[in-house]
C-alpha cells in the first residue's frame, strides 16, 4: 500500500500524521478527535475529513492487530471484580458448611475461620457501599456506615426489607433490617468488635453474623451492578445464596450458562 511507509505500528496504536488510532478488542479510539467506534462502522462515523486518510491503511491496521492477537494468544476484558470477590467469599461459606451445619442450633458457633470470612466480607461491604454511594451521587463523601445508611436508604428505601435465602439450609435473612430502625446492623458491630477487640469479643465472630455479613454484601453488590444484574449478566450465578421472589425476574441464557434477572 502506498501509505505503509507513513505508519508506525506500536503498542496497539497506529500513528498517521497528527492522528493516532488506538485499538482495543474491536474498538478504535481516535485522538485528537475522541471518536470511538466498532471497526465495522469505522468509515461511516469518522466522516469524509478523516476517512480519506485512513482508507488505504485500514487493512494494515486490521492485519497488524490480528497478528498481534495471535502472537499474544490471550484476550482480556472488563470484569465485575466485586461480583467475583463475593463469589469467592461464598465459596468459603460452602467449604465451611462441610464442617459446621448451617442450622439455628449452630448460629452462636465461633472460630478463627468464621472470624476471618466475617472480616473479609465486612471490609468488602465497606468498599462496595462507598462505591454505591458514589454511583447514586457523584458528589457523595460517605465513608462510614452511618453516612452509607443515610444515603442508600434515601435512594433505595426498601433495602432494609431485602430478603436473602439459603434454600439448601432453609435459611432466610434480612441483613439490612436494622436500617429500618436507623440502627447499625448487628453483624457490622460484631465485625468491629472482632477486628478491634478480638481478645475480649472473639465469640462475636459467629455463624449468625457471618451469614448476615455475606448476605449483606450480596445485596450491595447487586445494587452496585444493578444494570447488569437486571439483564442477567452477573455470571456465574451464586451457588448458595438466592434472592426472594420479590427480587427474582427469571433467567437469561448467556454464553454457556444461565444468569439470574434480578428485580431491583
Amino acid at each position: 500500500m502506498s501509505c505503509i511507509s507513513e505508519i508506525a505500528l506500536r503498542n496497539n496504536k497506529v500513528v498517521f500524521g497528527d492522528t493516532i488510532v488506538y485499538y482495543s478488542f474491536g474498538i478504535f479510539i481516535l485522538k485528537p478527535y475522541e471518536t470511538m467506534c466498532k471497526y465495522d462502522f469505522f468509515f461511516n462515523i469518522l466522516g469524509s475529513r478523516v476517512c480519506d486518510r485512513f482508507v488505504s491503511v485500514f487493512d494494515t491496521i486490521i492485519h497488524y492487530v490480528e497478528c498481534k492477537e495471535k502472537i499474544m494468544g490471550i484476550k482480556t476484558g472488563i470484569t465485575n471484580i466485586h461480583w467475583n470477590y463475593h463469589l469467592t467469599l461464598e465459596d468459603d461459606l460452602i467449604e465451611l458448611s462441610r464442617f459446621i451445619e448451617f442450622h439455628e442450633a449452630n448460629f452462636e458457633c465461633f472460630s478463627l475461620q468464621i472470624s476471618r470470612i466475617l472480616m473479609a466480607a465486612s471490609a468488602e461491604v465497606d468498599v462496595v457501599c462507598k462505591q454505591l454511594c458514589k454511583k447514586l451521587n457523584s458528589k457523595s463523601k460517605a465513608s462510614s456506615i452511618n453516612p452509607y445508611m443515610k444515603q442508600i436508604t434515601t435512594e433505595i428505601p426498601d433495602i432494609s426489607n431485602f430478603s436473602v435465602q439459603i434454600p439448601r439450609y432453609g435459611i432466610k435473612l434480612k441483613p439490612w433490617n436494622d436500617w429500618a430502625k436507623l440502627d447499625v446492623p448487628e453483624w457490622w458491630t460484631a465485625n468491629n468488635k472482632v477486628k478491634h477487640h478480638r481478645h475480649k469479643e472473639f465469640q462475636k465472630g459467629n455463624l449468625k453474623n457471618l451469614l448476615n455479613a455475606v448476605s449483606g454484601l450480596f445485596v450491595m453488590v447487586l445494587y452496585l451492578y444493578k444494570e447488569a444484574a437486571e439483564l442477567g449478566e452477573l455470571i456465574p450465578q451464586p451457588k448458595l445464596l438466592r434472592v426472594d421472589e420479590a427480587h427474582f425476574n427469571g433467567t437469561t441464557f448467556i454464553d454457556y450458562e444461565f444468569g439470574v434477572n434480578y428485580l431491583l
